[in-house]
């Protein structure tokens, strides 16, 4: 129970933090935003402020949700929709 709750706050940070990325360098193409950046999930971490085993597990939970999805880059593509719907 504890562990789910961590994971729930977790990628609700996460979710907002991807929204202000999107925000200041996202490349916007109709309803989705690519971060034109490679990021990798220790950056990513420090910037919600969690380890990145807990990062890890919400990029995952959002990928299986539709959230986002990766380029063959490894960019991040951001369903702005759902990721604003998640974060509210």
């Amino acid at each position: 129970q504890v562990n789910t709750l961590a994971v729930d706050d977790t990628a609700h940070r996460l979710a907002k933090v991807l929204l202000k990325l999107a925000t200041k360098i996202g490349q916007h193409a109709g309803s989705e935003v690519e971060i034109p950046t490679y990021l990798t999930q220790e950056e990513i971490a420090q910037m919600v402020a969690v380890r990145r085993e807990r990062i890890s597990t919400a990029l995952n939970f959002f990928r299986r949700k539709r959230l986002i999805q990766y380029t063959n880059h490894g960019h991040l593509v951001l369903n702005m929709s759902a990721l604003e719907s998640y974060a509210s």
